[in-house]
């Protein structure tokens, strides 16, 4: 798959139609597809028919939030749906994540949204972005998140803080949502930066979402970010910064 297997499409925007399409024009391509499941029946179904079309794995998009006994049940109910990751955000805090990972279920905690502009986060928190990501991420950390979501202009630094621990630094992936080609529409996302620079700075997977579900060739449309990722791929391989295992 080469640098097709660090890219994960968001169906998010999809909808309740038929992801199908896109799904058959990436076939073979991209192992992991990202999906905001709009009720329990329509996710099982979905979870079918991605696997069907060859599917290696399917995230579901549920950004669990609440208190540990509830996102445990909740977190079950997803995995017997099919699911193999879930998202929940971090500030439900580690004994909430704790009670997602009973679920067997590859737990993605969410820092910040990609959605907030700095003053929005600043007013808050009252603390700066870059402090608040990483107490979000230790927070992760104490409850055993197997990967983190941070945006572009955190990658940096959740890259470097994971470095200090030795049985996280390549265990706790970094996964960046929010990236943008140069030219492309940033849509609703604050935080942004390009995908080259999102690999260059930490990132192991990117979410692509618009700039690829949105086209009229989705298959040219991720070709042309993993043919802009892979120079930055290629430079961490040489500073030994990079690994494969998911």
């Amino acid at each position: 798959m080469g640098m097709f297997d660090r890219l994960i499409p968001a169906l998010d925007m999809v909808g309740m139609e038929e992801p199908m399409p896109i799904v058959n024009a990436l076939r073979n391509l991209v192992p992991v597809y990202k999906i905001h499941a709009w009720s329990d029946t329509w996710l099982s179904s979905a979870i079918d028919k991605l696997y069907a079309a060859g599917a290696v794995g399917v995230w579901a998009d549920y950004k669990l939030h609440d208190t540990p006994d509830t996102v445990a049940k909740r977190a079950a109910k997803i995995k017997s749906a099919g699911a193999d990751w879930i998202t929940v955000h971090a500030g439900g805090g580690p004994k909430m994540i704790e009670a997602a990972k009973k679920s067997g279920l590859y737990v993605i905690a969410v820092t910040l949204l990609t959605s907030l502009t700095d003053k929005m986060i600043k007013d808050l928190y009252h603390a700066d972005p870059s402090d608040v990501v990483l107490l979000l991420a230790e927070w992760a950390r104490e409850g055993g998140a197997d990967a983190l979501v941070c945006s572009p202009k955190q990658v940096g630094t959740l890259n470097h803080w994971r470095s200090g621990f030795d049985d996280l630094s390549w265990n706790t992936k970094l996964i960046v949502p929010g990236t943008r080609s140069a030219g492309a529409d940033v849509n609703d996302q604050q935080q942004v930066d390009t995908p080259y620079n999102a690999i260059l700075n930490g990132a192991d997977y990117l979410v692509v979402g618009r700039q690829v579900t949105g086209s009229s060739d989705p298959l040219n449309a991720i070709q042309k970010i993993a043919e802009e990722i892979e120079p930055a791929i290629q430079h961490r391989m040489t500073e030994e910064t990079w690994r494969y295992e998911l």
